[in-house]
């Protein structure tokens, strides 16, 4: 450093520069890494929740999960987990076309008619 600039800045001065660099890092940092909740082992009831939800196509995301089970609009009385009031609007809706396939299909394989007219035109029977 050179005589002129070391009359300039005394040693507290520079030294204070890098201190208030380090500390304007030190910030950077801890601002830039999102604040995470420390989240308890996942228990087996989770575990469940998050397996029917991955075979059902629903949401999985761990921090989703947990907020539609402490939501007090949740719902689990007819499923095995719980669901958003979408998610079981989404399920009710599911549930109601696979029994209107069911007593289709169960109709056209009961009325000979359309069962030989589904054969005719599919090659398959009922």
């Amino acid at each position: 450093m050179s005589k002129r600039r070391s009359q300039r800045w005394g040693p507290h001065q520079r030294s204070g520069n890098g201190a208030r660099l380090v500390l304007a890092l030190a910030v950077l940092l801890v601002t830039a890494v999102p604040a995470r909740a420390v989240v308890a082992p996942l228990t087996a009831d989770i575990v469940e929740e998050l397996r029917f939800r991955e075979e059902f196509g629903l949401e999985t995301n761990l921090d989703y999960v947990l907020a539609v089970i402490s939501d007090p609009a949740s719902n689990h009385e007819d499923y095995p987990v719980h669901l958003s009031p979408e998610e079981r609007a989404e399920l009710d809706a599911r549930r109601a076309i696979a029994v209107l396939w069911t007593r289709c299909n169960s109709t056209v394989k009961s009325t000979p008619s359309l069962s030989e007219a589904h054969t005719s035109t599919t090659g398959r029977a009922g």
